[in-house]
């Protein structure tokens, strides 16, 4: 005897909940920290807080403190998703198109909003960088 998700209604609030995002988002390089320039692929929800520039994420949700202190020279840099209403983050993966990149932390912030902590193996003042956030969570409504 097997089990009829569809019947399910617990698996069927639970399915319905899921999101999965795939999103480009770019830094163009700049010696001077604060003249760098972001892009997104969903403009107004993901944002960049780099070096320099991290008045635009932090008036979404502070990230001080949870994250790494931005450093171009080092390529550390984070990601805020303006997603407020996140119950669980299940997947992450995030490929750069230069060089390698880590994630040192993602997870669900105190906001509700998904976070990742990046590092880069390149120098932001003075490389582009495009990154590929692929992400599955689960919203809480």
């Amino acid at each position: 005897m097997s089990n009829d998700f569809r019947n399910n209604s617990g698996m069927n609030d639970h399915l319905l909940k899921q999101v999965r995002l795939c999103a480009n988002a770019s830094i163009k390089a700049n010696a001077t920290p604060a003249s760098k320039v972001h892009a997104s692929d969903v403009p107004g929800g993901i944002y960049l807080r780099t070096q320099g520039k991290i008045a635009e994420s932090d008036a979404i949700e502070s990230l001080v403190g949870i994250v790494t202190a931005p450093d171009d020279a080092t390529g550390k840099f984070a990601v805020l998703i303006d997603e407020p209403n996140v119950d669980k983050l299940y997947l992450k993966s995030v490929t750069a198109s230069a060089g390698t990149i880590a994630v040192a932390a993602a997870a669900v912030s105190a906001g509700g909003r998904l976070y990742l902590d990046l590092d880069s193996s390149l120098d932001l003042s003075a490389a582009d960088l495009t990154i590929t956030i692929e992400m599955s969570y689960k919203k809480k409504k």
